[in-house]
């Protein structure tokens, strides 16, 4: 089964089989390694098995910031579902939203070393969008205000930027309280967001070359070759409507001089 069926599979879940949480259930593991995450998955059910091994494993394997052996994973799903996994005393949290489990979002809280990290499939005005609840609350609530400002403004990255360079991208949001980072696929796109005087500023820091449109070259290079083809084909055709061309255009200078 392709990774698109088997996201379709998923999404196709009864959710209305699933008991509605009344507590976190909760789960002890030597380390947050691979090895023990996998021999937790039976007992998870298939919506939390599949964001395990297509987004948690490999998150923690490429995240060498993430103390395995000192953190949590706290998930909340559909019907307010709540699982925890813990390794050591769980200094460092991980946050799992599988509310919309298309696109579910990773967070990883601040420590006293990095700030806080949001990670998203890609960004998009949706990812942005659920950033922006997260962070600061529904539309009228006045918690985060800045960092709500802030975040507004990376709303226009997806009209600015290609989806194959916001496919890639880590945003830096500087508050004057806290950091965040936005991230999707390896971060290899750059974007600074502050404020400057009071009005918040985007800024690309490093970004991929844009690649030539095909469609642009291809047409380019069908008008050369037709040009070229109707001198070979009608030499004398061409020569009397260059000539003409050339009288008319004379004609129309020494009349507007």
């Amino acid at each position: 089964m392709d990774l698109k069926s088997e996201k379709s599979s998923v999404s196709q879940l009864n959710f209305d089989k699933l008991e509605t949480a009344s507590e976190t259930k909760m789960w002890t593991v030597q380390s947050l390694t691979e090895v023990h995450l996998r021999e937790l998955l039976t007992k998870f059910p298939d919506l939390l098995k599949y964001i395990i091994e297509k987004d948690i494993i490999p998150f923690i394997n490429d995240n060498a910031r993430i103390e395995q052996d000192d953190a949590s994973i706290s998930v909340i799903g559909p019907n307010n579902q709540r699982w925890k996994i813990i390794s050591g005393h769980g200094k460092q949290e991980i946050r799992i939203d599988l509310t919309d489990i298309n696109d579910p979002i990773i967070t990883i809280k601040a420590d006293d070393n990095n700030p806080e990290e949001m990670r998203g499939e890609k960004i998009t005005k949706t990812f942005l969008g659920k950033c922006i609840i997260k962070k600061c609350g529904n539309e009228g609530n006045t918690k985060n205000e800045s960092m709500r400002k802030l975040l507004q403004v990376a709303m226009y990255l997806p009209d600015q930027y290609e989806k194959r360079i916001l496919k890639n991208a880590k945003v830096y949001i500087y508050d004057s309280m806290e950091t965040l980072i936005l991230v999707s696929g390896d971060g290899r796109n750059s974007f600074v967001i502050n404020s400057e005087n009071g009005n918040p500023k985007l800024k690309c820091s490093k970004s991929e070359k844009k690649y030539p449109s095909k469609i642009k070259l291809f047409g380019c290079s069908c008008l050369v070759l037709i040009g070229f083809t109707l001198i070979l084909l009608f030499p004398c055709h061409f020569c009397v409507m260059s000539f003409s061309g050339f009288i008319l255009w004379k004609t129309w200078k020494w009349r507007n001089r």
